[in-house]
This record gives structure tokens, sequence and C-alpha cells, in this order.
């Protein structure tokens, strides 16, 4: 049985820079991966996921953010903000999922995660596109 997903990869969310487009299809497979055990009500691997979402994500935003300098996008300040506000946003819920006796996260947490990186994807990641090349980060 195939298994449910939130959000599917489209190309309209490739930012043409090879490695962090594979890192966004990871972040979103970790996503789909924790939507799928919240709907099955399956709460064995979701801390495991979180965490290894949250871990991947410090090291993608790393190479988002070295790749931003190294082109000079102009709001790396402000883009680095919203990486910033993410991370506590997905502590949160990890530490809300362990406070909570390790119950099945809402729809409210995949929904988030989701809505949130088709929305920084689409709209903030795209605007680094334009300011640079498709130099991959180091």
């Amino acid at each position: 049985m195939k298994r449910p997903l939130i959000i599917s990869w489209s190309q309209d969310f490739s930012v043409g820079v090879p490695q962090l487009d594979k890192d966004h299809k990871q972040l979103l497979h970790f996503i789909n991966t924790i939507y799928a055990n919240s709907t099955a009500m399956n709460s064995d691997n979701i801390e495991d996921l979180l965490s290894s979402m949250i871990a991947f994500s410090v090291k993608h935003f790393h190479n988002e953010e070295s790749y931003m300098r190294r082109i000079g996008f102009e709001r790396l300040a402000e883009h680095k903000a919203l990486h910033d506000e993410f991370m506590e946003k997905a502590q949160q819920f990890l530490n809300d999922f362990r406070r909570s006796g390790k119950r099945v996260i809402g729809a409210e947490v995949s929904t988030f995660l989701a809505s949130w990186w088709k929305d920084h994807i689409l709209y903030e990641d795209q605007q680094y596109t334009t300011a640079g090349t498709s130099v991959g980060p180091r």
C-alpha cells in the first residue's frame, strides 16, 4: 500500500542548484513520512523522524546560506531569520511530542511542515535563483 503524501515534488520547486534541489527533495520526504506515520496513528518513528529532519535542516540551511553568501544574495539576513524561525518551531514540535508522552502528533504539525516548505521554496528560495548562477554549495 502506497503511503499518503501531504506534498509532492514538482519542478516548480527547483532552485536550479542540484545539491539544494536534492536537499529539498529529502526534506519533503521527511515531511511525507512524518505525515504518513501520524495519519496511520503510528508514533513509533516520529521522534526519530523529527530529530533527523531537524538535523538535516541544519545541514541544508548551512549549505543554502553558504550558497547565498557566495552569490551575494542581498536578503541573506532575512532568509536566515526565516530558517531560524523554522528551526525553533520544529524543535518546539519535537519537545511537545516528547512531553506529551509520545502521543501521535496531529495533522497540524504535518500541515505546518508542508505549508512552510512549500511557501519557503516557492517564494523565498526562488528569490536567490535569479540572483546567482547554478554553482552548487561547497
